[in-house]
């Protein structure tokens, strides 16, 4: 029984692996199979599948992701070349933004609209306008894109090429029948304007020679602007001003382009011609701190002191601390003495350079004092400046280099800059005391005593703000010390408020420290 047993449970052990290698020779021709199965199955949904996706992708789609074999691909399965996105760009406007030749030939033999526009009026050749995309600029106009559809907002295509100044692009333009006195209906600026304007003399020159309209005017509008007077929030603090009326010499003014100037003056645009708002070509260049424009327009004859605008080119020169120009205008016979009638419109909270109507009646001569321009006074001063003009509030040129009556929230022209370079400027004793000789050097030591509305002389702003150099040169040329101002108080008192020690009469009868 034993051996049987034995020999019994070694066939059976044999037949099962018999068993077991039949079973697994079969799950393995099984798995192969499905193997097999899983691999054709897979190989043909990837076959499919591009169809598929390619199927289920538009032209614009691929454009815009730059997939260009999918548009390639697309294009051969004959897809509408013009579908659209949800703003109304196609295919061929990205392939233009792309700057993609190749694409951009594909989709025009299919058939693409070379007039597309999208929700802004914007078609393909304005997009490559836009990024200076010559080649495709080039292209678009052989397949007959209007060189005239600009966008709805009234820019023309030749504005947009004119403004990244690509003269190639404008050439192309003009040759195909761009309009170039096209105006926006907006404002009314043309392509020249803006081309003067971006500073592109070899766009100038070509827009001339295509018959541009060199005395172009823009629109005049009136705008609610803050005066300087009170808080721009407030109606006493606002006034009407005249914007626009620029010519493009105007515009090259205000931008400085020199080059563009000069083939504007020989096209015959008029030197001396002005904005809405009476601004000169010089004014607009020296207020815009284009000292080499306005010396430019100088030597063409343009008038040094033009002030339709309530203000001269000298005023501008001053208040942009421009003494280079300051020379060059007086060297041209320009009057140092014209008084400020109007000031210039006021931004709120503004860092810009400004005239205030606080300032109404000041001369350049009075600016300089007030913004503590010593070497300036003297300029004006050598070539005749009067330093007795008051300003129409009475202030002196003294007071004004004192800074009395001025609010010190700002600095001296006006500008809400940095409070830290504020406080330094009114607390630059050295430079108050400077622009303070430079006056009396002029002869503004006659209206010394001179009071302002509230009483106080020079002497007590002087002391107020605790300039004691300031104090004892004034002293020491006449000022008196026992004046009172409306409130009773004599320039004496404030000094005593200075230090411990009181102010007496020295030897030489000269106010001076016990």
């Amino acid at each position: 029984m034993m051996r049987f047993g034995n020999l019994g449970s070694l066939f059976l052990r044999q037949g099962l692996r018999v068993g077991m290698f039949s079973l697994l020779r079969r799950s393995v021709a099984l798995v192969s199979s499905r193997c097999a199965i899983s691999a054709w199955v897979l190989c043909m949904v990837w076959g499919f599948g591009v169809a598929v996706e390619t199927a289920n992708f538009s032209a614009v789609e691929a454009a815009k992701i730059e997939d260009w074999q999918t548009l390639a691909s697309l294009l051969r399965q004959g897809v509408d070349v013009n579908e659209s996105q949800a703003d109304g760009a196609t295919a061929l406007h990205w392939a233009a933004h792309w700057n993609n030749l190749e694409a951009l030939e594909s989709l025009i033999v299919a058939g693409a609209n070379v007039n597309a526009e999208n929700d802004y009026g914007a078609t393909p050749l304005w997009v490559a306008c836009a990024n200076r995309h010559t080649n495709v600029v080039e292209r678009l106009l052989r397949a007959d894109a209007n060189p005239n559809r600009g966008l709805r907002s009234g820019e023309t295509l030749l504005m947009r090429c004119t403004y990244t100044g690509d003269p190639v692009s404008v050439r192309a333009l003009l040759e195909h029948g761009a309009d170039v006195r096209a105006e926006e209906p907006s404002r009314g600026q043309t392509a020249l304007m803006w081309s003067a304007a971006s500073r592109h003399p070899d766009v100038t020159r070509l827009l001339l020679q295509h018959g541009a309209e060199v005395d172009a005017r823009t629109k005049v509008v009136q705008q609610l602007r803050g005066s300087g007077l009170r808080s721009t929030t407030s109606p006493a603090g606002s006034a009407y001003f005249n914007a626009g009326g620029f010519t493009p010499l105007l515009f090259a003014a205000r931008h400085g382009d020199i080059d563009s100037a000069k083939l504007l003056l020989e096209a015959g645009a008029d030197v001396n011609e002005f904005t809405g708002d009476g601004n000169s070509g010089l004014v607009l260049a020296a207020m815009g701190g284009h000292g080499r424009f306005s010396e430019f327009l100088l030597d063409r004859g343009a008038d040094p002191d033009a002030s339709f605008a309530g203000y001269t080119a000298l005023h501008a020169a001053v208040l942009r601390s421009d003494i280079g120009l300051v020379k060059a205008l007086l060297g041209k016979g320009a009057n140092p003495d014209i008084p400020l009638t109007r000031g210039t419109p006021i931004p709120r909270w503004t860092y810009q350079m400004v005239f205030t109507l606080k300032d109404k009646g000041a001369t350049p001569f009075m600016l300089a004092a007030k913004f503590l321009e010593p070497e300036i006074m003297r300029a004006l001063a050598a070539a005749g400046a009067d330093p007795l003009l008051p300003m129409d509030n009475g202030s002196t040129v003294l007071m004004a280099a004192v800074g009395l009556g001025s609010s010190q929230d700002v600095d001296r022209r006006s500008r809400l800059i940095a409070p830290e370079l504020i406080i330094a400027e009114w607390e630059d004793e050295g430079r108050v005391l400077d622009s303070v000789k430079a006056a009396i050097e002029a002869g503004a030591a006659a209206f010394i005593n001179e009071t302002n509305q509230s009483g106080d002389t020079v002497l007590h702003a002087a002391a107020d703000n605790g300039f004691e150099t300031v104090v004892e040169y004034l002293v020491a040329s006449g000022a008196d010390v026992d004046i009172r101002n409306e409130d009773g108080k004599t320039a004496r008192e404030l000094l005593d408020s200075l230090s411990d020690g009181a102010w007496i009469r020295n030897e030489r009868g000269l106010l001076a420290r016990r």
